[in-house]
């Protein structure tokens, strides 16, 4: 099985969300979604069509996002949605000029009741991020969002004052033979597929304009998800996810914490998004990395590094996109090397296994630091050691 870029297939993992600032935190459970935008600029041109806009058009954008299954600060969100319209002072993407500070206005479901409606607009804030910061107004709206099965196909209104409606790109729809997606999403998401807009309009006063900009190669479609989310006393967070189902595999070493795991199998992905030191202290730059099983090497060099064999290395995605695949634990190494840029790989220990957990939740082991308690399936409990590390 092929691992899709970045968040990897969102089909094989399992997902929940949490923070932690130094101690034990609370966790919910797995959120996923469908996501909507639309801008009032091409995002699918070619350099010739992108360059006749930018400077010109581009400023506005709506961004919906539909939660698909799950809870959001432990408030079931399943089936509703939030709609963010966003007024910026120049062309959203563009690398040459800066947009910001953007204004914005959310348009709540208004089916959610008065914890979902708070949950919402935080979920959008997670989402949006800068993009948010300046919210004018809050309004509640009737929304409905119909994601078709036919792919590119969406439509989504959000009462009076927000309408769209895409259809997938086709080739009637290139007018130079040079497009390519020139402008990429306004917020992460899997699977991002752009699209032709035959509607696009907003109809609001919030602004000292509104709009209709359909016609136009302006949309995209995808998926979001959260992770479950560790964010250290520094700041930095580290947004897990475990693959939905334990794979078995043979152990080489008895003494193993996790005998059922064998060298090289896949555990899931982890994004750590700012500067973070693995269990060596080696240094590690933001990306979303790979997690596969590996065993502490018992040799001279190895001796009183850790209290626990076991550890994760980490392997970043772009050099590892298969999902069945069990590496050996020498082509291991090699391909986790790209993530420390020195000889020697990402090291993530994992702690014993947690009793009583049924939640993710962070502990501070006294010989490793602070762990993530992560329950896994079949009743596995990894605990991953996010801060602290062993004798170098």
């Amino acid at each position: 099985m092929k691992i899709s870029r970045f968040l990897l297939a969102v089909a094989f993992l399992a997902m929940g969300a949490m923070a932690f600032a130094g101690g034990p935190g609370e966790a919910d459970t797995s959120l996923t979604g469908l996501y909507l935008e639309a801008r009032t600029a091409d995002v699918y041109a070619g350099h010739c069509y992108a360059n006749s806009e930018v400077g010109l058009d581009g400023e506005e954008a709506v961004l919906a996002w539909n939660v698909s299954e799950g809870t959001y600060e432990g408030v079931e969100l399943s089936g509703l949605s939030v709609v963010a319209v966003v007024k910026a002072q120049a062309t959203l993407g563009d690398p040459h000029d800066n947009p910001y500070p953007v204004e914005s206005v959310l348009i709540v479901d208004e089916s959610a009741n008065a914890d979902q409606r708070s949950a919402l607009i935080q979920l959008a804030h997670d989402m949006g991020g800068e993009l948010l910061d300046n919210v004018r107004n809050i309004r509640d709206a009737p929304v409905a969002a119909d994601f078709e099965s036919t792919p590119g196909h969406a439509a989504l209104t959000a009462g009076e004052l927000v309408e769209i409606k895409t259809r997938a790109i086709t080739h009637k729809d290139h007018l130079c033979g040079s497009e390519f997606v020139y402008y990429p999403p306004l917020t992460e998401i899997a699977d991002a597929m752009p699209a032709y807009t035959e509607a696009h309009a907003f109809r609001g006063d919030d602004f000292d304009t509104t709009w209709s900009c359909p016609l136009k190669r302006s949309a995209f479609l995808g998926t979001f998800v959260r992770g479950v989310r560790a964010t250290l006393g520094s700041g930095v967070n580290l947004d897990f996810w475990l693959r939905a189902e334990q794979p078995t595999g043979n152990n080489p070493n008895p003494a193993a914490t996790f005998p059922d795991l064998g060298v090289g199998t896949l555990v899931g992905v982890v994004r750590i998004d700012g500067p973070w030191s693995d269990y060596k202290g080696n240094p590690i730059e933001p990306n979303v990395f790979t997690m596969r099983y590996g065993i502490r090497p018992e040799d001279g060099n190895h001796m009183g590094v850790s209290v626990h064999l076991d550890f994760v290395l980490l392997v970043p995605v772009a050099e590892d996109m298969t999902v069945d695949v069990e590496w050996g634990q020498d082509d291991l190494n090699i391909m986790s090397f790209a993530a420390t840029g020195v000889g020697h790989p990402a090291v993530m220990s994992l702690a014993p296994n947690w009793e009583g957990i049924t939640e993710p939740a962070i502990f501070q082991d006294d010989a490793e630091g602070w762990a993530l308690g992560y329950p896994w399936a079949g009743g596995l409990t990894l605990g991953f050691v996010v801060e602290g590390q062993g004798e170098h």
